[in-house]
């Protein structure tokens, strides 16, 4: 049988470990929240913008969790989980009213730096082709493509990025154009004789494997930049459109269409290669 002075130390025991159980109970995200709600960058983004609704939010979102710590203080654990969990809904929502431009003007600044060094890529493609073989109108072209990069790079100092990557992105154009006609004029060349259509297509398809085959080598053995395998991958998808026309072609008997579109598939992929490396 317990006696008296053991059984008021047991109760004296259970109640000083009481509040210790029920406040085990509490979200462990009280101090999260906090942090969410009081000093966090989305908090901050919402104090700065011009969004009333999104600042009443916000300011809900803080009573909220204030009632929710004297929840707490009160011993009151489940009310206090309640309401911070109503305060987080609050300023998630409050936050996703008001844009978050930081975030934009990165992928923006990305954006830039990525079109930069693919016009990069392909106008080191051209080093070796002299201005003196250019046509009066790619002189001209060319002289502009200059022009805007320099405006583009002015926009940047702005933080304006946006028209900044507009004007790159057409000058990506300007010089893809004239880099595949460079490329092209110098695609290899054969002649063989074929007695029909069809025994040609056959072997243009054959033709076109090879050089499938050659796509996954020249990487491995060239360890060509991630820029230069983002172009091959470029003319790589082109390839492989053509060589679905050229199917196409072939199953409606439009032979010396089909052979004709198959050659073309080729020749992106004889570009590809050359992107490598591979001459």
């Amino acid at each position: 049988m317990i006696s008296r002075q053991a059984l008021i130390v047991v109760l004296l025991v259970a109640v000083y470990h009481a509040p210790v159980v029920a406040a085990s109970q509490l979200p462990m995200k009280m101090d999260y929240a906090e942090g969410v709600i009081m000093k966090s960058a989305n908090a901050k983004r919402v104090e700065e913008s011009d969004n009333v609704v999104a600042k009443e939010k916000l300011n809900e979102a803080r009573d909220k969790f204030q009632k929710a710590r004297e929840a707490q203080d009160n011993g009151e654990f489940k009310l206090a989980g309640e309401l911070t969990n109503e305060a987080l809904r609050l300023v998630t929502s409050a936050a996703q009213m008001v844009p978050n431009v930081v975030d934009k003007l990165s992928q923006n600044k990305k954006r830039y730096h990525e079109l930069l060094k693919e016009i990069n890529v392909y106008q080191s493609w051209k080093k070796d082709y002299s201005d003196s073989e250019r046509g009066e109108q790619e002189a001209k072209d060319m002289e502009m493509v200059k022009v805007q990069l320099e405006n583009a790079e002015s926009l940047t100092k702005q933080n304006n990025y946006v028209e900044a990557n507009e004007l790159l992105q057409n000058v990506l154009g300007i010089v893809v154009t004239y880099a595949n006609s460079s490329l092209k004029s110098r695609t290899f060349s054969y002649e063989l004789n074929f007695e029909t259509a069809i025994d040609e297509y056959k072997y243009e398809v054959l033709r076109n494997d090879d050089y499938l085959r050659l796509i996954p080598i020249a990487i491995a053995q060239k360890m060509p930049s991630a820029g230069i395998k983002s172009l091959m991958g470029r003319f790589s998808k082109k390839s492989e459109q053509f060589r679905d026309d050229a199917e196409d072609l072939y199953e409606n008997k439009k032979f010396e269409d089909a052979v004709a579109k198959m050659k073309e598939s080729t020749n992106q992929l004889i570009t590809s290669l050359k992107m490598a490396g591979v001459r």
